[in-house]
């Protein structure tokens, strides 16, 4: 199935935060088996780029399995660093919730518990620091960066799209131990790391 259906609509100016949302939802749709619209002029370039992270990928990507995943928490959850990934290891009402009594996220026992969407919506990359650790438990690695990258993950690469207007910088930790990738995403860029 071919996952970019073409549009006629007009094209982000590349480093614009639009263009790195279209990149983010190109590729999101392609790992999630899902079409996804896309100005037309793009489609053979997005096509191209996503064939090759597929092709250099080891297995299947890692993540949090979708299925279950209210629309909403979809959009909030990738943009905070959260990758998503059909039949991944976390799962929504297993490994994570929202609880209406949580102000911010915390791991209580093997569970996150997430504020309501609202108040989730609203927070920084230091609130947002137990929803990393929990990808770096299941997962093998560990964002850390501003809010605003959507985190794509394979056992061997990962690439980060970014919404932002300004240049992001931070580290992806791990896989292995000890192990840390310097990130540099330009405004509305990509990145990818390959391990």
């Amino acid at each position: 199935m071919d996952t970019l259906v073409g549009r006629e609509v007009p094209v982000p100016a590349v480093g614009s935060p639009g263009a790195g949302e279209i990149a983010a939802l190109a590729l999101r749709a392609a790992v999630l088996g899902h079409q996804q619209e896309v100005p037309a002029s793009l489609v053979p370039g997005l096509s191209r780029w996503i064939d090759e992270l597929q092709g250099l990928a080891k297995g299947d990507p890692l993540g949090l399995d979708p299925a279950g995943l209210p629309e909403a928490w979809r959009e909030a959850l990738a943009w905070s660093g959260m990758p998503l990934a059909p039949r991944g290891a976390l799962v929504w009402g297993r490994d994570l919730r929202e609880q209406q009594d949580v102000e911010l996220p915390r791991l209580d026992a093997d569970v996150l518990l997430l504020p309501r969407l609202s108040r989730f919506a609203c927070l920084t990359s230091l609130d947002l620091k137990p929803v990393r650790l929990l990808v770096a438990q299941r997962c093998g690695v560990r964002l850390q960066s501003g809010v605003g990258l959507h985190l794509f993950l394979w056992a061997n690469q990962a690439v980060m799209c970014s919404r932002l207007e300004t240049l992001t910088g931070g580290f992806l930790h791990g896989p292995a131990v000890g192990q840390r990738h310097g990130l540099s995403v330009d405004p509305g860029g990509v990145q990818h790391l390959l391990w």
